[in-house]
């Protein structure tokens, strides 16, 4: 699914797929889609190998920008870009080997995603590589890890200028990264490698 508009208003999602085989192949690639009351793109319970990259999601976005919950095999969120959704990139209740690398999720001081990359309920087995993605005016949370049991790794990542949920200025409540009943969690990665930076939100995490 690649090099398609998809300009609002749309009453649902921009791109939504449910139920791929694992020996599926999905690439979602060079789209732009704006203006959606739902979410960017959708995935439930898809397998296979997914690649997911280069694509412009614009606001206002009622859901998530990404909302992928499920999902197995191998996927690789790369190098997106995001303003102006409800949330950012949001993985949800999967046991994948995921990939999420050079994405930039942006709010602003009066608007701003929450959070600005979730993980929630993944699975043991699982694994997160989280590298060279920028987070920054989110309102409430740049990176939000909660009840995930899959390795993650984060490196050379941005999080910054996060904000109350409210709005305002970033002393008001803004969090960096928050890590909630979750296990095997790195963040900076081996000897060596790039650490990531987190600035001016109101705590670090």
């Amino acid at each position: 699914i690649e090099c398609n508009l998809l300009r609002g208003p749309i009453g649902g999602d921009g791109i939504s797929l449910a139920r791929s085989g694992a020996q599926s192949t999905m690439r979602i690639a060079d789209n732009e889609i704006e203006e959606v009351q739902g979410h960017g793109i959708s995935s439930q319970d898809a397998f296979g190998s997914w690649t997911i990259e280069c694509n412009l999601l614009r606001g206002p976005m009622g859901g998530g920008a990404m909302h992928l919950h499920g999902q197995g095999g191998t996927a690789t969120v790369h190098n997106n870009q995001i303003t102006g959704a409800q949330s950012g990139i949001l993985l949800t209740d999967g046991d994948a080997q995921w990939t999420v690398t050079g994405n930039r999720v942006e709010g602003s001081n009066e608007a701003g995603p929450s959070p600005g990359m979730g993980l929630t309920g993944l699975r043991a087995g699982g694994s997160v590589t989280l590298q060279d993605n920028t987070i920054s005016y989110a309102h409430g949370t740049a990176l939000d890890v909660q009840r995930s049991a899959a390795a993650l790794v984060a490196t050379g990542n941005t999080f910054s200028n996060s904000m109350d949920a409210r709005g305002g200025a970033a002393v008001l409540g803004g969090v960096g990264v928050t890590l909630i009943d979750s296990t095997g969690i790195n963040l900076g990665g081996d000897e060596g490698a790039s650490t990531n930076t987190i600035q001016n939100n109101a705590q670090a995490g």
